[in-house]
């Protein structure tokens, strides 16, 4: 079977990821790089296979017969515009997260995808990590038991992607893996904090704690202000528990079984009392989980599947956003 022919339209800090990747991978072909301008062209000019298409011009491209697919890498206020434009074109969209900015946009994507029959994924890339697919599997044998807590701390120093909030940033990633994870429903209750440290009118810290319909609780840290750079994931179950650290040199995660106390009586009076903990330190082949979310949307592509994190994920992640964005409002001006 031929190559995928692949067109990135933005080819920023992130971007620059995929021209790697893509110039490795056997099954894609990078025909194509739209840019805005053409200084952005000429930085990344040298690292382009040749024949590749450069342009400022998003239309050459989309409307180009020859492009099969999209990677759309771009500032977050042009996502719906540049996706709903690429979907009618025909071309299978590769949508980096966020995926857009309020809910009544992503649920026009919805509709433009499922008439055109394209395949249509956003990148949430903790979902192609290989320790949280290990989670994943170790919670469909019931490892966990009853899952109680999901703790997730997303700590950076520098500015967020153009136009994105911290929270929307930093966040998506826990609370797209919350989903992949435990599908916990409806949220039931949010309270937290939002701070604009900077007065950009964007949060620099946001903590969130949030209850779900089937009771799973969760909190949220995500701060771009930190000078050590913090990505863990903590899961508390019944029966299991497990700590995952994205940044550990060497053991990144490690699963607790018998980690819940239980109850017991004690001179009369209810405690907690803890069990024997049991540990697990898994060797887990990793791959780069931005390798995995490329092939997997490849293997969707040519197999006609829907992806991990198609359209109806992606719906439920930016219905997540929005709702805890509203009820932790930033303040009207900035705290310090």
């Amino acid at each position: 079977m031929k190559p995928l022919n692949f067109a990135l339209i933005g080819a920023g800090r992130f971007g620059k990821h995929y021209i790697r990747l893509l110039k490795t991978n056997k099954k894609a072909r990078l025909a194509a790089v739209c840019t805005k301008t053409n200084e952005s062209l000429r930085e990344i000019s040298n690292t382009l296979p040749k024949n590749t298409i450069k342009t400022n011009d998003v239309d050459f491209v989309l409307k180009n017969q020859k492009i099969d697919c999209a990677i759309i890498a771009t500032p977050l206020s042009t996502h719906y515009e540049l996706a709903l434009k690429t979907i009618k074109e025909g071309k299978h969209v590769l949508l980096e997260k966020p995926m857009v900015q309020t809910l009544p946009q992503a649920k026009k994507l919805s509709t433009a995808i499922k008439k055109s029959g394209v395949t249509f994924m956003v990148g949430h890339q903790y979902v192609y990590n290989d320790y949280i697919n290990y989670i994943k599997a170790a919670n469909e044998k019931n490892f966990f038991g009853q899952p109680k807590f999901f703790i997730a701390e997303h700590l950076y120093f520098g500015k967020t992607r153009n136009g994105v909030s911290c929270f929307w940033d930093a966040g998506t990633h826990q609370l797209s893996v919350l989903l992949y994870l435990f599908n916990p429903g409806k949220i039931t209750s949010v309270s937290g904090q939002s701070i604009d440290i900077s007065g950009l009118g964007f949060d620099n810290f946001t903590a969130a704690t949030i209850t779900f319909e089937n009771n799973l609780a969760a909190s949220l840290l995500v701060s771009s202000l930190s000078p050590h750079k913090t990505r863990k994931f903590a899961i508390i179950g019944d029966s299991g528990s497990a700590f995952f650290d994205d940044c550990a040199q060497k053991q990144k995660l490690e699963l607790f079984k018998n980690a819940f106390p239980k109850t017991i009586k004690q001179f009369g009076k209810k405690i907690f009392a803890a069990k024997k903990i049991q540990s697990i330190k898994p060797k887990i082949n990793e791959n780069e989980p931005l390798k995995n979310q490329l092939e997997h949307f490849i293997y969707c592509v040519k197999n006609k599947k829907m992806p991990k994190t198609g359209i109806d994920e992606s719906i439920v992640v930016t219905k997540w956003l929005q709702e805890i964005s509203r009820k932790i409002k930033l303040p009207a001006k900035k705290v310090f």
